[in-house]
């Protein structure tokens, strides 16, 4: 909308965009499964309700992936810590910064090409060891490996896109240390992937995050425990839900 010509108050054009945040919800059978959540108000097509960790009810529609054409990529300090933005045309995807999401990123985003749409799927399985048995936290619940897959060209397993960064315990990227009081220490390893993120964000000039624009922080994302040490025409809509 163009601004009066005489003063007075104009509603605001451009810069918007819809937050998408990744939940863990139950299906129509009553299994636990990862989705990308839309908010959205009761009566929307296709909303479903859900309890938040603070027993609230909130109305979102739930999506098994994503595709979207990056237009930015920066990082920002909320309420919860340092979060992840993924932005496209209108819609950001926010993770936080210490999730095995972000670390997944980090790792892939020099294989992107960023005039084709990426495919986003995340995944939650149970963590295993060694010996192919179910690895359980203290009271007695299993755990699990949360992430994402990224893919390009198409949603088939050969769409994969791989690491470019070794992040593995071969690789450059600093271990976390276990202190004394048993929790870890990641700040060498922040340190290292949040540079390198941004050294990728420079030299593609996607550090364009809109002037005012607030993070949306969502109570029940799940940040995962301490990480263990062919090309298709883009489509015309630059945030198609689902890939």
């Amino acid at each position: 909308m163009t601004p009066p010509s005489e003063e007075g108050f104009y509603k605001r054009s451009g810069g918007s965009t819809t937050w998408i945040n990744i939940i863990n919800a139950k299906d129509k059978k009553g299994v636990e499964r990862p989705y990308f959540a839309e908010k959205a108000a009761e009566g929307d097509k296709d909303a479903v309700s859900r309890l938040n960790k603070n027993k609230e009810v909130v109305w979102e529609k739930h999506y098994d992936a994503m595709g979207l054409l990056i237009k930015a990529v920066y990082i920002q300090d909320g309420q919860f810590g340092k979060q992840l933005l993924i932005r496209g045309k209108s819609k950001t995807i926010q993770v936080p910064m210490n999730s095995n999401h972000a670390t997944q990123f980090i790792a892939k985003c020099r294989n992107i090409d960023l005039s084709q749409l990426v495919g986003f799927e995340p995944y939650r399985m149970v963590r295993k060891d060694r010996d192919d048995r179910i690895v359980k936290d203290d009271k007695g619940n299993p755990r699990y490996n949360n992430g994402w897959t990224l893919k390009q060209g198409g949603t088939e397993k050969e769409n994969k896109l791989e690491n470019d960064l070794d992040v593995s315990k071969d690789g450059p990227v600093p271990a976390m240390r276990k202190l004394k009081n048993g929790k870890w220490d990641s700040s060498d390893r922040d340190e290292y992937l949040e540079e390198y993120l941004n050294r990728w964000i420079k030299e593609n000039d996607l550090g364009g995050k809109p002037q005012s624009e607030d993070t949306e922080e969502d109570e029940d994302d799940d940040t995962p425990p301490p990480p263990k040490k062919k090309k298709k025409k883009a489509a015309d809509d630059d945030d198609n839900i689902p890939f």
